[in-house]
């Protein structure tokens, strides 16, 4: 997986998250707080030796993980029958999580093509 493609992973847990507050399954989200089971963080994974040294590369390491915990967050309210709270993270924390990981990555792309 490329960079390219972590971004479009990202972008689509958006996708199954509205779909779990309107009433879909939590099937697949199960594991949706650890960072590393996604496509982004396998691609951080097997890119930190390679990348670690690069400030946005350090950045998006901390982005994703507090992106994963809001999503968690997302679900275990979702679970707890508070869809409105649910609604609240994902159009809020989650969103704004959601942005500057978004923002990272396309410096990090930049930096990476440049070099």
């Amino acid at each position: 997986m490329n960079l390219y493609e972590a971004i479009d992973a990202h972008v689509a847990w958006k996708q199954r998250l509205i779909a779990l507050i309107d009433g879909g399954s939590v099937k697949g989200l199960r594991n949706v707080g650890d960072d590393t089971a996604c496509a982004l963080g396998h691609w951080i994974q097997t890119n930190g030796e390679k990348h670690g040294d690069i400030e946005e590369f350090q950045r998006l390491q901390d982005e994703h993980v507090a992106f994963h915990r809001y999503a968690e967050a997302v679900v275990e309210a979702v679970q707890q029958g508070d869809n409105e709270r649910a609604y609240e993270i994902l159009h809020g924390e989650y969103s704004t999580m959601s942005m500057h990981i978004m923002r990272t990555m396309a410096r990090l792309r930049r930096k990476l093509d440049g070099d």
